[in-house]
């Protein structure tokens, strides 16, 4: 039920910006295509949103939440099922400025796909991974990110092994 209820409130907020209303505090967007929804978040940031939350609908949309800001942010959204490329383009990103969102990382509902079938997933449910990452007023420095394997996590937490200060991966001391 809470799907419909997303629905009204992203034509009300499109509708009051778009028409220089006063602005709403919060704008929920929901795009099924992944270049419709850079372009829709980097449109709204421009007038003045931040991203605060990301997540996939039940059905092959994704929803974000923006806030209201002062600051100027640009976005840069991440969609692929090879975490190979997805390590690269989070990198490349990472150079120009962009940092990863932790709260807006999610899945996007595609049928198949080789990043569910390596996380020994429904094959039939999911596909996409999708990372928004955001460059802010004051861009972060790079950072080197790894995607790592499933329970690489588990590893890490087992031989107690810290990462380095810049870097958000799992790494021998």
């Amino acid at each position: 039920m809470r799907f419909p209820v997303g629905v009204a409130l992203i034509v009300v907020s499109t509708a009051a910006v778009a028409h220089g209303q006063e602005r709403d505090r919060y704008v929920l967007l929901a795009a099924a295509r992944t270049g419709t929804m850079q372009e829709e978040i980097n449109t709204a940031a421009a007038t003045g949103y931040r991203v605060i939350a990301a997540s996939r609908t039940e059905g092959s949309e994704v929803v974000v939440v923006l806030e209201q800001n002062p600051d100027k942010y640009l976005y840069r959204l991440i969609a692929t099922t090879r975490t190979g490329t997805l390590q690269r383009e989070i990198n490349e990103a990472a150079e120009a400025g962009y940092r990863v969102m932790p709260r807006a990382v999610t899945t996007k509902r595609t049928s198949g796909g080789n990043l569910t079938r390596a996380l020994g997933g429904n094959t039939r449910d999911e596909g996409e991974l999708l990372i928004l990452m955001e460059k802010g007023p004051e861009a972060a420095p790079p950072r080197s990110t790894r995607c790592l394997p499933p329970g690489a996590r588990a590893r890490c937490r087992k031989r107690s092994v810290r990462p380095p200060s810049t870097a958000t991966s799992c790494w021998r001391s």
